[in-house]
């Protein structure tokens, strides 16, 4: 048989799934992994919540709508007491309603 752009655009999304559930089985191995991974992976949000959940820092190589996304860095602050919001986007630092409920949730307020 022939390949058609078809076949090659189902080859693509089945190589994109693959890599997708390695970096995520390598996250949840390793929170540090988020720092090696595509760009592609860093604005993948299953794939940041779990590695800011393995580690606060990994917040920093998520990619800037991640950063601002508000469960993502309500996450990552759960493990330090707020200091995850250093990462998080310009819009959530100047959000005074979201910084308080960051860290209230999380013992410093």
């Amino acid at each position: 048989g022939h390949t058609t752009s078809n076949d090659t655009s189902i080859i693509e999304i089945d190589e994109e799934v693959e890599e997708r559930n390695e970096v995520l089985k390598a996250i949840k191995e390793d929170g540090l992994a988020l720092e090696s991974t595509s760009i592609a992976m860093r604005g993948d949000r299953e794939i940041v919540l779990e590695a800011v959940k393995q580690n606060w820092k990994q917040l920093a190589y998520a990619s800037d709508e991640l950063k601002g996304d508000r469960e993502v860095v309500l996450e990552a602050c759960n493990q330090m007491r707020g200091m995850a919001l250093a990462f998080a986007s310009m819009d959530l630092k100047n959000d005074r309603k979201f910084v308080l409920q960051a860290v209230r949730t999380h013992g410093w307020v």
